[in-house]
């Protein structure tokens, strides 16, 4: 099951307000938070983006929240693994804006333990 409800409650933030983040109806955040529906692979990096965690978090499939050189590689595995799960292909094309972020993401988590 994925983490977003208990991420949503850590920082105090309604449905409704990941709604404006995702550009979903809270409706939506709802069904996700009680595994009603998949979260797709972009709204998942912008959800994650939103908390400062890794996809794989977000979604249940690592119990890190990331910032190595390590977690990143696997944060980018995850992503192509759940959109292949989400799409039912074995084959999914990752944006490389998707990449970027996820890239950004890590540098500036790494720049904070300096």
């Amino acid at each position: 099951m994925n983490r977003l409800k208990e991420l949503r409650q850590e920082k105090n933030a309604k449905q409704e307000d990941l709604a404006e983040v995702t550009g979903v109806s809270a409706m939506t955040i709802s069904r996700w938070e009680n595994g009603e529906s998949n979260i797709k692979p972009e709204k998942a990096q912008q959800l994650a983006d939103y908390f400062g965690v890794s996809v794989g978090y977000l979604i249940g499939l690592d119990s890190s929240q990331g910032g190595s050189l390590v977690a990143l590689l696997e944060e980018i595995k995850e992503i192509k693994q759940y959109a292949c799960m989400v799409a039912g292909f074995n084959q999914v094309f990752i944006p490389e804006s998707e990449v970027i972020s996820v890239i950004e993401k890590h540098i500036k988590s790494l720049k904070k333990g300096e």
